[in-house]
C-alpha cells in the first residue's frame, strides 16, 4: 500500500462509467504514479451533491466536456492518496490533490445523454474533437485562470438561486471534503450511520460549544468553509 502523501500523476486514460453497486455515474482516470512505478485511478462521482464540485474537478484537468469521447489536455497532474478503512480493511483513496473519488462498469446511453447536458448547462458547450492528424501535437493548455474565474462565479450564482438551504450547502461540501470513502459508501447504499457520525463530529469541531440547532446562516457558512480546507 502506497504512504499518505502528495504524487505525481501522468495521464494514462479516461473511462466514463457508473458504479456497479448504486448506478452513480462516474468518470475514471487512470495515472502513473511517478514516485511509486505503478497506476492508481481518481473515481469522481456525479450525484446531486458533488456535480458542481466534480464537474470542476474535471475542468481542472481539461476535460472537454464530451462524455461520448472523452478526452483530457492535462499530461501531469497532483495526486493526493489518502487512506481509509473497509469491511475492517485499510485501503487507498486517491483524489486530485488541489481539491482535498470503486470499479466502474459501462454506462447507459441516457446517463451519458443527461451528462453531456449537464456539463453544457454548468460549463457551456464541449470542446471540439481532435482531429486525427493532431494526434502528434502538442495537448491543448488548460483554461486561462481568468477563464476558470468567470466559471466559478456563474456557478455560485446559479448555486444561489437552486433552493438549498445554508445547512444543504454545509452538508455538500463536507460530502465532497471530509466524508470518509466508508461513509460515500454507505449513504449510497441506503446507510448513513456512518456519515451522520462523521457529521456530528465536524461540526463539533467547526462550531464548538452551540447545538446544530441554534446554528445561524453565518454559522452554517463556516462549516462549508471549514469543510473546503485541505486537512
Amino acid at each position: 500500500m502506497i504512504d499518505i502523501g502528495v504524487y505525481t500523476g501522468v495521464f494514462r486514460s479516461i473511462e466514463v462509467g457508473k458504479s456497479p453497486n448504486t448506478g452513480t455515474p462516474c468518470v475514471a482516470t487512470v495515472w502513473y504514479i511517478e514516485e511509486e512505478d505503478c497506476e492508481r485511478t481518481v473515481y469522481t462521482y456525479i450525484n446531486k451533491n458533488t456535480q458542481k464540485i466534480s464537474f470542476q474537478k474535471l475542468d481542472s484537468i481539461g476535460f472537454n466536456g464530451d462524455f461520448d469521447n472523452p478526452e483530457v489536455s492535462i499530461e501531469t497532474v497532483q495526486l493526493r492518496c489518502t487512506h481509509s478503512e473497509y469491511n475492517e480493511q485499510e485501503r487507498e483513496k486517491w483524489d486530485f490533490a488541489s481539491w482535498g473519488g470503486a470499479s466502474v462498469e459501462e454506462a447507459e446511453k441516457k446517463v451519458i445523454k443527461d451528462l453531456n447536458a449537464q456539463w453544457k448547462k454548468e460549463m457551456g458547450a464541449p470542446a471540439k474533437k481532435k482531429k486525427k492528424s493532431d494526434k502528434k501535437s502538442k495537448p491543448a493548455p488548460p483554461p486561462e485562470p481568468e477563464e476558470t474565474e468567470e466559471v466559478e462565479e456563474e456557478a455560485e450564482e446559479e448555486e444561489d438561486t437552486s433552493g438549498q438551504t445554508p445547512r444543504e450547502i454545509a452538508w455538500g461540501s463536507f460530502l465532497e471534503h471530509k466524508a470518509s470513502a466508508d461513509a460515500i459508501e454507505g449513504l449510497e447504499n441506503g446507510k448513513s450511520a456512518k456519515a451522520t457520525m462523521e457529521w456530528a463530529a465536524l461540526l463539533s469541531k467547526a462550531i464548538p460549544n452551540k447545538e446544530e440547532e441554534d446554528f445561524t446562516a453565518e454559522d452554517w457558512e463556516a462549516v462549508r468553509l471549514y469543510c473546503s480546507v485541505p486537512m
